[in-house]
């Protein structure tokens, strides 16, 4: 009896460890492609972060945040947010016209989410080559791309654009 359980064990370890060894044996991170081969790069996309674009003047030398330096950065930014979202005084009066240089405070933050942490490896600009972390100049000679929209689709005006692409309107256009 004990034999025919010792053996019924062996073939069970036997059917259930393979499939979790091929498993272990595949590549830990794919790239996902596109039917054509390129790198599949859809999807949502989080943008908030502190890192700028590109990288501060005052910071030209310097590639990389140290940790203290990126806390001290998120903490700043974390006051600022503070300051800004806590109640400002009652008035009494009517406000000056034209807002008497008065922020709205946090009002849009709402909107706009600019992040609230540096990149990972805490970069001082998203922009890394070239490596100065700036956008390069513009070459002189060198066309632009430049125009509407409306230059821009392949369609016979007058059109109406919508979010999924152009159309030719219904009905007259007033």
């Amino acid at each position: 009896m004990t034999s025919r359980i010792i053996a019924g064990l062996f073939a069970l370890i036997a059917v259930v460890l393979p499939p979790v060894d091929a498993a272990a044996q595949a590549p830990a991170s794919a790239v996902p492609r596109t039917p054509d081969g390129k790198p599949d790069l859809q999807g949502f996309w989080d943008f908030r972060t502190l890192t700028p674009l590109e990288r501060p003047a005052n910071l030209s030398n310097k590639p990389f945040l140290s940790e203290e330096e990126a806390k001290a950065l998120q903490d700043q930014n974390a006051n600022r947010r503070e300051r800004a979202a806590s109640a400002s005084e009652p008035r009494t009066g009517p406000r000056a016209p034209g807002g008497g240089s008065q922020a709205v405070g946090a009002y849009n933050d709402f909107w706009i989410d600019s992040g609230s942490s540096v990149v990972g490896d805490r970069r001082t600009s998203l922009i890394i080559d070239p490596p100065d972390g700036r956008v390069p100049a513009a070459v002189a000679g060198v066309s632009r791309q430049s125009g509407s929209l409306m230059e821009d689709l392949a369609a016979v005006p007058p059109i109406r654009v919508l979010a999924t692409g152009a159309q030719r309107p219904t009905r007259a256009l007033p």
